[in-house]
């Protein structure tokens, strides 16, 4: 005898569909995007402020030009009732902010979010969440004496994302050299300083392309992974006569680490055929007198080395697949992961 399968009404399921929170996505580049389609793809309300210029949000998502009308029309009475235990979530781009004043908004330069006007909001609407990556330490520390700690989460301080961004970023490295040079990677001689996680996926692509790398690092316990890993490498020890080796003899060096390492009598001294792409954040690899005369147009970069400051290449190279790693991450904390 067949069985008969019986449905069970919708009266009869007593298990209550999650109540999500509403979102507010402040900023951002192509990557903030990514995650407004994927919020709403699982069922997140979201507005959108100061993205004005993206292109390919769902046609749900409100647009606004000022945080404080997209606050206005979100029923706060309604999202803190008792059975809500997050009414909202104000989700900040990566980066936070430019400036350290207002927020990072490319897609629309006309808005000015101001990150005293998110701290306001974030102190006059109880039990919202507050979502940013590399948020200010002042902004981020100002914001957890007011508001509490666990209200302040800086999502890029999560191991997954910096292991994931930075695979991308060492691939959009890659390709900017490729662009940039008239030669193949294969047998050229590349050096690479700074060995985070950054320095380890570039080289190990460099490697795999046959190229031939050095790795520049400090710590010795750095350097003899750095070998057993297939590099040669060089000693920094802090003395500015450290980089001369590379002066002669590169094709291309990338910087990974965020101080200025590269002095202007380094940056003297380079074959005027070595391409220096320096990947560090604020503030950079070379030091502020070299950067002025290498990024100035005219006379003065004749016959030098040529120099490309590339910060935030996740959203330059691949912004979906940079986006789609922050998504995940904010989706995880949203689920209650750690």
């Amino acid at each position: 005898m067949t069985g008969t399968v019986i449905p069970v009404s919708d009266t009869e399921n007593h298990t209550q569909p999650a109540v999500r929170p509403a979102v507010v996505a402040i900023g951002g580049d192509a990557r903030q995007a990514s995650v407004i389609r994927t919020l709403s793809g699982a069922g997140y309300k979201v507005s959108a402020v100061g993205l004005g210029n993206a292109e390919g949000l769902p046609a749900g998502v409100r647009m606004y030009t000022q945080l404080s009308r997209a606050m206005a029309d979100i029923s706060i009475g309604a999202l803190t009732a008792p059975e809500v235990s997050l009414p909202g979530v104000l989700l900040l781009p990566l980066p936070v902010s430019r400036d350290g004043e207002t927020v990072f908004c490319p897609l629309d330069p006309e808005v000015h979010v101001t990150l005293g006007e998110v701290a306001d909001r974030m102190v006059a609407c109880p039990g919202w969440l507050l979502l940013g990556g590399r948020l200010p330490a002042d902004f981020a520390d100002r914001l957890a004496r007011t508001c509490g700690q666990e209200r302040v989460i800086d999502y890029y301080e999560r191991e997954d994302v910096q292991i994931r961004n930075a695979r991308i970023t060492a691939e959009g490295a890659v390709m900017t050299a490729m662009e940039l040079t008239d030669t193949a990677i294969l047998s050229r001689h590349m050096a690479v300083v700074g060995y985070g996680r950054i320095g380890r996926f570039l080289a190990g692509i460099l490697r795999g392309m046959g190229a031939d790398v050095t790795v520049c690092a400090r710590r010795g316990e750095t350097l003899a992974q750095a070998a057993c890993d297939g590099n040669r490498t060089l000693r920094l020890t802090g003395a500015k006569e450290d980089l001369f080796p590379l002066c002669h003899g590169y094709d291309v060096i990338y910087n990974t680490v965020p101080a200025p390492l590269f002095s202007l009598g380094v940056m003297e001294a380079m074959d005027d055929r070595t391409l220096l792409v320096d990947l560090a954040s604020a503030p950079g690899g070379v030091d502020a007198e070299a950067a002025r005369l290498f990024l100035e147009q005219g006379a003065v970069r004749m016959a030098r080395p040529r120099m490309v400051r590339v910060p935030s290449i996740p959203g330059r190279y691949a912004p979906e697949a940079a986006g789609q790693v922050i998504a995940d991450a904010v989706l995880d904390i949203l689920r209650g992961g750690a």
